[in-house]
């Protein structure tokens, strides 16, 4: 079984029932959230600013992956995967695909715009897809909908969207949600546990997580 808990905007931390902790995109306490203590095997940062590369926050001495290349780590093979900002030239995110369990996930990162032939092809068929949805420099809700047509996926998880913790994003979850149809959402709200045998039956389905503060939040 895997847990897959949601931080606050592009962070996760997945949980492998053999101990392992693979944890995305900690931030700092500038966007409202409160990152709650949390340790890790291995960070994932997909981009170079307060809001994704906070690794100082995280305990357990974790090997931190930033940028493109392939790596094997704790025997989770990871990928990173450049892709630019639209409108900020110079600016550079990350895509992370990795397996882990025998799931292989994807984290989008800061994607902004509809991927091209050739970055679809570099991330292929995946079983969990992590999107951005809250648009600014990432992807709107209706900006996301036809990626999720574009990438072969089971379960979408939706991030960097406006809540009342953190204003900055343009677009809520409920705005895209309400262009989807197979919904689920879990009890408690900010953690999914999935079996791998599930990913053999269902449908594409997107899966509504959501921060809660540490007062309200259980593992």
């Amino acid at each position: 079984m895997l847990e897959i808990k949601c931080l606050g905007h592009a962070c996760f931390l997945i949980s492998a029932d053999d101990g392992l902790r693979v944890l995305t995109d900690p931030y700092s306490g500038l966007l409202g959230y409160v990152l709650p203590e949390v340790t890790a095997d291995i960070v994932l940062v997909s981009r170079n600013q307060a809001e994704h590369n906070c690794v100082e926050s995280v305990g357990g001495q974790p090997a931190v992956i930033q940028g493109e290349g392939c790596r094997e780590l704790n025997w989770v093979k990871i990928r990173g995967i450049p892709v630019r900002t639209p409108g900020e030239p110079h600016s550079v995110s990350t895509i992370f695909c990795w397996d882990m369990q025998a799931v292989r996930f994807c984290h989008l990162g800061a994607l902004g715009s509809a991927p091209d032939q050739e970055l679809l092809a570099q991330i292929g068929p995946v079983d969990v897809l992590f999107i951005p949805v809250g648009g600014g420099t990432v992807l709107t809700p209706q900006a996301a909908a036809p990626v999720l047509r574009q990438i072969p996926y089971k379960y979408a998880v939706p991030m960097q969207y406006r809540t009342p913790y953190n204003l900055r994003p343009a677009c809520g979850l409920a705005e895209f949600l309400a262009l989807q149809k197979n919904i689920i959402i879990p009890e408690p709200k900010n953690i999914w546990r999935l079996q791998r045998q599930e990913l053999k039956n269902e449908p594409q389905l997107v899966v509504g997580l959501e921060y809660l503060p540490e007062e309200n939040n259980v593992s």
